[in-house]
């Protein structure tokens, strides 16, 4: 099966998907995602293979519930060959706590919604100190 190149609506997609993901927008994710979206997501001490648009804003929601709104550090899109490339860098707090995540993803975007999510994170690690 041919897989389609990227294209600029492809990378559109992604990038208000991305806002909104940075920005807590469930709402604004579940726009965005295919009805069976499946996303494939390896953090530090497990692996997450979950299917369907509900799961993703679920696991967002569960994600952000412990901390106040992220401080997003780097949330850039670009075409990746026919993928969509997705690196974001956040600073969460939780009380006095400053922690880091990251992740990096590819994206695939069809018909005007993500399909196919494959996430390498670096789970929640506390921020050294300056």
């Amino acid at each position: 099966m041919p897989v389609p190149a990227t294209t600029t609506s492809s990378v559109e997609v992604a990038r208000a998907f991305a806002d909104a993901y940075a920005g807590g927008d469930a709402a604004g994710v579940a726009e965005r995602l295919a009805p069976d979206v499946r996303e494939r997501e390896i953090v530090p001490g497990t692996v997450v293979d979950q299917q369907g648009r509900e799961a993703v804003v679920a696991e967002l929601e569960a994600f952000l519930r412990p901390f106040g709104a992220p401080e997003i550090l780097r949330n850039e899109v670009e075409p990746f060959g026919p993928l969509v490339r997705w690196s974001t860098r956040w600073r969460l707090h939780r009380d006095a706590e400053r922690l880091l995540v990251e992740w990096h993803a590819f994206l695939t975007v069809q018909d005007g919604l993500v399909t196919r999510l494959d996430v390498v994170c670096s789970g929640v690690v506390a921020e050294p100190a300056d």
